[in-house]
């Protein structure tokens, strides 16, 4: 392709307006390439929206010469090209330079033809327009299609007309198996959150990007390990219309009683942001997780569920809780209540009231021991009921003094009916009586009597006769030595 005599040269123009209210879109650039051999070129949007390859300037600016302030620069919005981004203020403050157009020169193996103002800037060719994004189309389709230069055109103009910038739709719906509310918090979750959209560009790729956010606080939410929860899934939009699931997997095991919004965005190939949606108050993005929770297991500290009266009875409610940050402090609440009224267990003039040691859970799921030291010995066939309340102890650090520090109820479990939280004070056993003989028994214990008085006669009287035995003998022993003499 040679631009002997400038033939088949034309200009393009066109308007560049939003889909809907046909707002016009100033400072918008659009970059041209040649199909034959890929010279391209940016073109601006004025304040109108209006754009066009010409030169614009009045016969009065038309000066070219190369020392002047006003001498007409080639290409001058080239270097948009190479942009990291562009927004509306920089190019506004250089929008005499809109007025001079572009210029395709290269010709056919590598030729290059001066600018002139005399003849349009494209050369007989087809051609590929695009929307480069930037800060004022942000959030809409960018538009791409071809155009030709042809002998039709010589001299003219190729009118695009209105550009129109589709504003695709997006909207989600979050869930957790299925479900949007009550969620158990656990290890490993599966939340998945349904993008469906519209307006996308038929058969283009794009990357859904989501992030899930604090409800009460408006932030990120951060699992466990510091780390912000999200997720993205590449889609190709096949119609323009339809949906894709996003799945964030995490550990939400610090999600107890928390709403958890899901907020998205889908990108272009380019990275170039087409929708978002990012309602923190709306209900179809939203997850709510299973508050705190506490239960409580009332023994004599040995598992005992019947205990007996006594002065100083030690009863040990063993406080077992899920859903505890563990970043924050604690204390448990624990009052005793007698079953049969209902009404707190009072002792000395007040109710018996035991708050735990403050402590910080090392996991969200754990015990705690809440311990009473009470005189039962007026209680005997009533039975106690263990009623408690946890309490997030607000900006408390260890070793503060915790009646100055606010204290934010998080559970509790007050059951009276619960068996759980229910132990039974007994009365203490007699000691055992030995029976005391019956009437009509003495004639057999003198009889026992008798007999065992005849048996000691009977044992002395062989020992006398065995003791003169040997005394007799011991006699007759000695006649016989003396007669021996």
């Amino acid at each position: 392709m040679t631009f002997d005599d400038y033939v088949y040269r034309s200009d393009m123009q066109g308007t560049k307006i939003g889909d809907g209210d046909s707002k016009r879109f100033s400072y918008v650039p659009f970059k041209i390439t040649s199909v034959t051999n890929d010279e391209t070129h940016v073109v601006v949007a004025d304040k109108n929206g209006f754009f066009s390859t010409k030169d614009r300037r009045t016969k009065d600016g038309l000066d070219e010469d190369e020392d002047a302030d006003n001498t007409r620069k080639v290409n001058p919005f080239d270097d948009l090209l190479a942009a990291k981004e562009i927004k509306k203020a920089d190019i506004e403050k250089r929008a005499t330079e809109i007025l001079m157009g572009v210029w395709f020169g290269t010709g056919e193996f590598g030729t290059k033809a001066e600018i002139n103002p005399d003849f349009g800037a494209l050369p007989y060719d087809s051609y590929v327009i695009e929307e480069m994004p930037c800060e004022q189309n942000e959030g809409y389709t960018m538009q791409k299609f071809f155009f030709t230069v042809d002998e039709k055109s010589q001299n003219g103009f190729v009118d695009l007309e209105t550009i129109t910038n589709d504003i695709p739709e997006i909207g989600t719906t979050a869930s957790v198996n299925g479900k949007k509310e009550n969620i158990s918090p656990s290890k490993t979750i599966k939340l998945t959150d349904r993008i469906k959209y519209k307006g996308l560009g038929k058969g283009q790729k794009y990357v859904a990007k989501g992030i899930l956010m604090d409800k009460a606080t408006g932030k990120p939410v951060l699992d466990p390990a510091g780390k912000e929860v999200t997720a993205e899934k590449e889609f190709t939009s096949l119609i323009g219309t339809g949906w894709v699931n996003v799945t964030f997997e995490f550990d939400a095991t610090n999600l107890y009683g928390k709403d958890t919004v899901v907020f998205e965005k889908v990108y272009d190939v380019n990275g170039h942001l087409v929708a978002k949606h990012e309602d923190i108050t709306d209900e179809d993005q939203t997850v709510t997780w299973e508050k705190p929770s506490i239960g409580t297991t009332l023994t004599d500290g040995e598992g005992n569920k019947t205990v007996v009266a006594s002065e100083k009875t030690v009863l040990v409610d063993t406080v077992s809780y899920k859903g505890l940050d563990t970043t924050q402090w604690y204390v448990v609440e624990g009052t005793l209540m007698v079953k049969e009224t209902a009404d707190p267990l009072v002792e000395n003039g007040s109710p018996v009231t035991v708050v735990s040691e403050p402590f910080k859970p090392k996991e969200a799921i754990g015990t705690v021991d809440v311990t009473f030291t009470i005189d039962t010995r007026d209680l005997i066939g009533k039975e106690l009921v263990a009623f408690e309340t946890a309490y997030k102890l607000e900006g408390y650090k260890k070793g503060d003094d915790i009646t100055k520090v606010k204290k934010i109820k998080i559970a509790e479990h007050k059951d009276i009916n619960d068996e759980g939280q229910t132990v039974k004070i007994t009365e203490p056993e007699t000691p055992t009586k030995v029976d005391s003989p019956k009437t009509g028994d003495n004639n057999m214990i003198k009889l026992f009597a008798g007999l065992m008085i005849a048996a000691l006669l009977g044992i002395i009287a062989l020992a006398a006769k065995e003791t003169k035995k040997r005394i007799k003998q011991r006699r007759e022993d000695r006649e016989l030595f003396d007669s021996l003499k």
